[in-house]
């Protein structure tokens, strides 16, 4: 049976795209645009960071469109824009709420 590798180029993104997803942040940031669009101020508030600092973050994400935003007046609200993303995240935390919890993984 002849093995089937990923495609060089794909993987060097995805590789990049974890990257990007290695920080508990930005992973947190995921989490709570899913659930509801917010600006830089109210992500702030809520993270309890400089909302430079997460403007820059939220730059990053944007460049691996995991991110989108949309402005409103001077307001900039931003989003979670993939739902692959978003079940990915998923499935890393359900992944480790059964190591922390010492749980059986399913099949």
């Amino acid at each position: 049976m002849a093995l089937d590798f990923i495609d060089k180029e794909q993987l060097i993104a995805a590789a990049k795209l974890a990257k990007v997803l290695g920080h508990p942040l930005r992973i947190q940031i995921l989490h709570l645009l899913n659930q509801q669009t917010m600006t830089v101020g109210e992500l702030a508030h809520l993270l309890n960071v400089e909302q430079s600092s997460l403007s820059h973050t939220l730059k990053k994400m944007r460049e691996f469109q995991l991110v989108s935003q949309r402005r409103a007046g001077k307001e900039i609200y931003y989003s979670a824009t993939d739902s692959h993303i978003i079940e990915t995240v998923q499935r890393l935390l359900d992944h480790e709420a059964h190591v922390l919890q010492n749980a059986p993984h399913h099949d």
